[in-house]
């Protein structure tokens, strides 16, 4: 169900898998392998992300537009009131935030929006203007908001660079130069990460992760029977020394070992 929801909701929501029962990373890979459960915007983790009271299996907790929990409990018995919550959260990113000053809900909007430079721009210009101690006061949260939310998306980005993810990387840095745009001090996060990214050093790290994508992209779609160990360990010979060629040599594991 949560994967479909992810398809449904797409960029609006976030679904992260949590494994609690003390499986392996390569067990859990296996798992998802055979089910088909990669490949999408879903993540998985072993760290538990927030505290979930619920008893039972399978549990979720639902955050808001805010990074609250406002849901939890069985995914199966809770399943129609889980999918109304989210739409409506994404409700609020579309219309914006109800109790925003009004004088800030349009940087409000745009910040729920992902509109981090646009957000911050509207701040800073209402903390100027305005001689309304409290207003001004929302306004620098927004601001700092805004702020913060753009700096862990250029680090996500980083991290992707540093883990090999290039593509990964380079679709959600044209993504985030768009969100930062209106802002000086959040357009000087693109800079650095797109230097990383066109080094002449990762030639070769990229066309490895270019010939990665095509088998993952039909072994995702298929599942664990569409692409042979030998297609991936030959890769990993063709490109030896990459991420790419490491990634290969452990689906390739994985899928043999299945």
């Amino acid at each position: 169900m949560a994967i479909k929801l992810q398809e449904e909701f797409g960029d609006a929501l976030q679904v992260i898998f949590v494994e609690s029962q003390g499986h392996g990373a390569e067990e859990i890979e296996r798992y998802g392998l055979e089910r088909k459960w990669f490949g999408g915007k879903a993540l998985w983790t072993s760290e538990r992300p927030v505290r979930n009271t619920s008893s039972g299996l399978p549990s979720f907790v639902l955050l808001d537009v805010d990074g609250r929990p406002i849901l939890e409990g069985s995914s199966i018995r809770l399943a129609s009131q889980m999918e109304e919550a989210i739409a409506a959260e994404v409700q609020k990113i579309r219309r914006g935030p109800e109790d925003a000053p009004k004088d800030l809900k349009d940087a409000a909007r745009d910040l729920l929006r992902g509109g981090f430079g646009s957000a911050a721009t509207e701040a800073e210009k209402l903390i100027q203007k305005t001689e309304d101690a409290e207003l001004a006061a929302a306004a620098r949260a927004l601001a700092a908001d805004a702020s913060g939310r753009a700096s862990a998306s250029a680090a996500r980005i980083g991290r992707l660079i540093d883990e090999g993810s290039y593509l990964r990387a380079e679709d959600l840095l044209d993504e985030f130069e768009k969100a930062v745009d209106g802002s000086d001090a959040l357009e000087a996060l693109v800079e650095p990460l797109r230097d990383r990214l066109e080094d002449d050093a990762l030639e070769e790290e990229r066309k490895a992760e270019k010939a990665l994508r095509k088998l993952e992209s039909v072994l995702f779609a298929k599942g664990d029977d569409a692409v042979p160990p030998r297609a991936l360990t030959k890769l990993a010979e063709k490109h030896a020394g990459t991420k790419a060629a490491a990634r290969a040599s452990h689906l390739a594991g994985l899928l043999a070992d299945g």
